[in-house]
């Protein structure tokens, strides 16, 4: 349950809310509901569960008090209910419509993820020619470059003197090094 009684005043500055839902609240007279009457567009209104739902002619003065109202409580003016479920199946059908073309194009896409995914790597059955990202790799990364570096800082007494390259031109250098032996980076010992 909710606990509002009374500070509907304040939606007063709201002249645009159409739909205003305060089932289970604590309003007890028509009179706590009186500031309703400034929401010019308020067309649905559900106040079930409320205790102002059990004074006598409660549904009459609510409409005599908000003409505009459609609804009241899931009712028009002369208790027929609102009808939503027909708006609902209609929604349905759509829906399941829709769900048809992307099960469609799901399909399409498991069957890519199936040749190239990691469940195609942890079965074996990865493909060849569907290693664009082992292409896109050149040259040492950073980390290996510094792990190079470390190796000849540590008193590495065959390394000799180590000449610093202007920047730019050590990792060209290591690139060009890579072409001529394709078996990857070699390290002094």
């Amino acid at each position: 349950d909710n606990r509002l009684s009374a500070g509907l005043e304040n939606l007063e500055g709201c002249p645009n809310l159409t739909l205003l839902i305060l089932a289970g609240n604590k309003f007890k007279s028509i009179d706590d509901l009186k500031p309703l009457g400034k929401l010019p567009k308020l067309s649905v209104l559900d106040l079930m569960n409320c205790e102002v739902t059990n004074v006598d002619g409660y549904k009459e003065t609510m409409f005599n008090m908000l003409p505009q109202l459609k609804y009241l409580d899931n009712a028009d003016k002369d208790g027929v209910e609102k009808d939503s479920d027909d708006e609902d199946d209609d929604d349905d059908e759509e829906e399941e419509n829709d769900n048809e073309d992307d099960d469609d194009e799901e399909d399409e896409y498991e069957e890519d993820d199936s040749k190239t995914g990691l469940k195609a790597l942890y079965n074996g059955t990865l493909e060849e020619g569907d290693d664009d990202e082992e292409e896109s790799y050149e040259g040492n990364s950073e980390e290996e470059e510094s792990d190079e570096d470390d190796d000849l800082s540590e008193g590495d007494v065959s390394a000799g003197p180590v000449e610093e390259a202007p920047k730019g031109e050590k990792r060209k250098r290591n690139a060009d090094n890579q072409e001529e032996n394709d078996d990857g980076p070699q390290r002094k010992n």
